[in-house]
Formats: structure tokens, sequence, C-alpha cells
């Protein structure tokens, strides 16, 4: 098996508008900022002092859990979403302690005319178990199946028809194993920021030679909802202005599934 281990690790910040509704987590124009560490030591530097250290600028710090992740994601066999700038995902997600919850994800990638935006769409769904068991038993197309009344499907069956692609041509084509430890900022006792740190491996499923990427991601996402936009932002420049200058970041562009696509299909 050859492992691929990045030479860079990512640290993302996420801001998100949310929309709530029976099983919908997220329907956004999703604001994320992401940057290159320089390698593994640094990334570990970040993440004991983010575990350790009680207070990040005006923020209290506080562990949330532990979480593991599967991930599917679907594309045609020539990678048509892809190369359209999109992506779809099956999750499992592994709370601890038998907690166990099941989304779907249609997500693009950024902009790549706009270098000023980071923005991009998200919309992101919790389905019923009964239907997630389905999915793990091999029926890999109830994830696009019309038959269930949940928006992200509604929404990307759209997508497909739009693009002329048919759902009966999509299938799992990578997959990832995802550890995320999780943190709050509040101020005053109020929730403003969520921190994830992520270890990553990710691999083509497909791929005869067995390939995986690894690497690690640190992501920071707006949770206070009823701000001012222009002070909502201004929290945002001073995070990433903390993270820059501690840590000597920079940043990048790319979600994880298009770095890992692009790693796994290197010639």
């Amino acid at each position: 098996m050859k492992i691929i281990r990045a030479q860079k690790i990512i640290l993302v910040a996420i801001v998100c508008l949310f929309v709530f509704s029976s099983y919908v987590r997220a329907v956004v124009n999703e604001e994320q900022v992401k940057f290159d560490v320089s390698s593994i030591a640094l990334f570990k530097n970040i993440l004991r002092n983010i575990s350790e250290w009680p207070v990040i600028l005006t923020y209290r710090v506080k562990p949330i859990g532990k979480y593991i992740y599967q991930d599917y994601y679907y594309d045609t066999p020539d990678m048509t979403l892809f190369r359209l700038g999109y992506s779809y995902r099956f999750r499992i997600r592994d709370k601890g302690k038998e907690n166990i919850e099941y989304g779907l994800q249609f997500k693009s990638e950024y902009d790549p005319g706009n270098n000023e935006s980071f923005k991009r769409l998200e919309i992101d769904n919790v389905i019923p178990d009964n239907m997630a068991q389905e999915i793990m038993s091999g029926k890999w197309l109830e994830a696009v199946s019309d038959k269930y009344d949940i928006h992200v499907i509604k929404e990307f069956l759209d997508f497909l028809n739009n693009n002329g692609i048919p759902p009966n041509a999509l299938s799992p084509v990578l997959h990832a194993d995802q550890k995320r430890d999780r943190f709050s900022l509040k101020e005053n006792g109020m929730l403003h920021f969520e921190i994830s740190l992520d270890e990553c491996v990710f691999s083509l499923i497909n791929d005869t030679e067995k390939k995986q990427y690894e690497f690690s991601q640190l992501e920071f996402e707006n949770k206070y909802r009823k701000g001012i936009p222009s002070e909502d932002q201004k929290r945002i420049d001073d995070l990433i202005g903390y993270f820059t200058q501690s840590y000597n970041v920079s940043i990048a562009r790319n979600s994880k599934y298009k770095t890992a696509i692009l790693e796994l299909t290197k010639r």
C-alpha cells in the first residue's frame, strides 16, 4: 500500500449562515478561508496550543468532543462533478457514546476566477437512519433517490438535470476516514466560533494501487448568527490575523476533497 503524506497541512476558517428545517443542517453561501501550514510538527504545535490554552484573543476555549467520520464522495467514472467544481458526499458521523448520525452534502469549490471571494454553495442535511442503512448496504443510488423528501437531494437532482448528468451514472469514487477534535470559542458566555482539528486519510475507491493521501486540517466556524455583518467580519479578520501572525500560515483555496483528488490522481 502506497501512502502519500501531505507536505502541507491546511488551517481553515469557516463563516456560515444556516437555515434550519426538518433534517436540514445548512443551506448557505459558505465563506471559508483556508491556510497552508508548512509541516506536521507545526500542526501538532497548533493542536497542542489550542488544547492547552484557555484563551484565544477575547474568547474562552472549551473542548466539545471527539468525532470520527467516514465519508463517501460520489461522481461519474470520468469525474464530471469534480471537473465542474462540485462534490456530493455521504457521511457517517460517530459522535461517541453510540451516537451515530448520517448526512448528505452538496457543495461547490471556490470560484477560480475570483481570488477575492471565499464564498461557496453548501447544502447539508442529516438523513434518517433507515435511509443511511440502505446506502451502507450497497444501495448507493438511494443517496440520489427522489423518493425521499430531503432538500439536498432535490437540489442535487436539479443540478444533475441542468447539467445533463443521469443520477444512475453516479457511484462512490473517493473514501475518507477522519478524526475530529472540536472546541468552542465563547465571549461573555456567548458562543461565537467552533474550532475543529481533523486528521484525514483519503483513498480512491477503485484504485488498484491502494494509494492513500494523509493530511491534517484546522478550521474555525462562525456560530454566532445574530451579529452585524461588518462586526462579524472583523471578528473573522482578527482570528485570521491571529493564526497568520502566530504560526506564519498562508491562504489556500482548495477543499480537502479537491486536494485529495489532485494528489491521488497525479501521474
